[in-house]
């Protein structure tokens, strides 16, 4: 198995579901694309993950990539650390206002993966259950867009 995807495919298994059957071999996979499509994916951290698990197995990694990704997650993590806080105020906010909001997609769904802070996300997408434009005023109101 040497396509990039084929690979990407096997690790993110692996870190999903801790299935390390697919057969692996180290010499001739193109790391550097292998890291590249999985960056432009969003799965860098679930990647590093079904890679240790791989690595676990006996499957001889370069340790440059593996520092490299390492490197990732952490900024990963940071990322989502920041992104639970600024969650954490905007519910106490609306919670002050009487709104009710929910968490919604990327981040709400994070708790579903075996490692939370590795579920990528870009924005924080938010419900409040039909009270959006009042939302959007009190919080305009605030600076936020």
């Amino acid at each position: 198995m040497h396509h990039n995807q084929d690979i990407i495919i096997a690790f993110l298994r692996a870190a999903l579901s801790a299935d390390t059957s697919a057969r692996i071999e180290a010499d001739g996979v193109d790391w550097a694309g292998v890291c590249a499509l999985a960056s432009r994916e969003g799965v860098l951290p679930l990647l590093y993950d079904g890679m240790m698990a791989f690595a676990e197995k006996g499957l001889p990694l370069p340790i440059e990539v593996k520092m490299e990704l390492w490197g990732n997650v952490k900024i990963a993590e940071q990322r989502f650390l920041q992104q639970r806080e600024a969650i954490a105020q905007l519910a106490s906010f609306c919670k002050r206002h009487g709104i009710r909001m929910m968490v919604l997609k990327g981040f709400g769904l994070s708790p579903l993966y075996p490692v939370p802070e590795h579920r990528a996300c870009g924005d924080i997408d938010t419900w409040f259950f039909g009270e959006q434009e009042k939302a959007d005023r009190l919080l305009e109101g605030q600076g936020i867009e």
